[in-house]
């Protein structure tokens, strides 16, 4: 019996197209033609599934949300100690960001997408944020704006610990065990202020 092979649909196509070039350039906007090129589809099928750019990389980062999976990278005791927590979450992103890259997090930052990321995918990214920034305030005694720029300061760890992964430049376990000594250090040094 001869096996049908069925291709990825055209969206799933077009998706996984625009996630490489954003990894092989590196910023938005994502040059089309590469991205038709890649997918196999003309820009004009890219333009019926996704009438602007925003909506294309609004697709790629709700797939790597499902991917990442926030909720379950959440999942931990508000008794535990800051570095355990922050360390938790750390490396679930650094794998993430090792295996899928970093737009999850780029896209978030990028000017191009500033004020174009769906409003639940804001929330979601927000609510996580927020979520281990009143944790980072309790346990550190700081202020709600110190606690979430410390957050956030936490949160580039696994992304360039991931870009020297990914470029080959460490080995995934140096990457990750660097990581760790860089939270654990980091709150070290936060809770002896």
């Amino acid at each position: 019996m001869n096996e049908i092979i069925k291709e990825p649909a055209s969206e799933d196509r077009i998706v996984d197209a625009a996630d490489t070039v954003f990894h092989q350039k590196g910023a938005m906007p994502l040059p089309l033609n590469d991205v038709a090129s890649l997918a196999g589809v003309s820009r004009s099928l890219i333009y019926a599934h996704y009438p602007s750019q925003h909506e294309l990389i609004n697709a790629v980062v709700r797939r790597h949300m499902r991917q990442l999976n926030v909720s379950e990278l959440m999942l931990f005791s508000h008794n535990e100690h800051l570095t355990v927590i922050l360390d938790q979450v750390c490396e679930g992103l650094f794998r993430h960001f090792v295996e899928h890259g970093t737009i999850l997090f780029q896209a978030t930052q990028d000017d191009f997408m500033l004020d174009d990321i769906e409003p639940v995918l804001v929330k979601e990214s927000r609510r996580s944020l927020l979520r281990l920034s009143r944790i980072v305030r309790r346990s550190l005694d700081l202020s709600p704006r110190s606690a979430l720029a410390t957050v956030l300061i936490f949160a580039a760890i696994p992304e360039e610990s991931a870009k020297l992964v990914r470029s080959g430049s460490v080995t995934f376990d140096t990457g990750l065990s660097m990581l760790h000594r860089i939270v654990h250090l980091s709150v070290s040094a936060l809770e002896k202020r």
